[in-house]
């Protein structure tokens, strides 16, 4: 919070100072991060369609098969520094339902699914990084077999 001299961050401020570098910090890529959305689809109210209306702040994905759209797995929702944090609780519980975001029910859920996603994506990064380890012995491979099948020796070499 600024002091009562200086003006406090108003919504778009706070996002871009304070939200997206946590964000970053935190390892979320922009990739993952898609910024003010409006949740897709249209509701049925009173027999009539109605295009949903809204816009999230932010919605936070995992790539969880690749070539296909990340899954939305959580909403934030940005005030302005001189509003209190929980004016947005609601607003986010709503925005998770029109997105079909499951809230665990406890502390303790989430808690728990937290950690098993973290779980996961370092299960991830190691499996990305073996990947990447074994193209490059494919690569240094294929280089070897071209300097064999034409004799070529390297500068230096004897």
């Amino acid at each position: 919070m600024k002091s009562s001299f200086e003006m406090a961050r108003d919504e778009k401020q706070t996002r871009i100072e304070l939200i997206n570098p946590a964000l970053h910090d935190s390892g979320w890529s922009d990739a993952l991060i898609r910024e003010e959305r409006t949740p897709g689809g249209t509701d049925i109210i009173d027999g009539k369609p109605r295009k949903r209306k809204g816009r999230t702040d932010y919605l936070l994905c995992i790539s969880v098969i690749e070539g296909k759209p990340p899954l939305a797995v959580a909403v934030l929702e940005a005030k302005a520094e001189d509003k209190l944090p929980s004016l947005g609780i609601q607003q986010a519980k709503d925005y998770m339902k029109k997105f079909k975001i499951p809230l665990p029910p406890t502390l303790d859920d989430q808690i728990r699914i937290a950690s098993e996603l973290e779980r996961k994506m370092a299960e991830i990064e190691k499996m990305r990084q073996a990947a990447d380890n074994q193209l490059e012995a494919i690569e240094a491979l294929q280089g070897a077999i071209l300097r064999v099948a034409f004799d070529f020796e390297e500068e230096g070499a004897s």
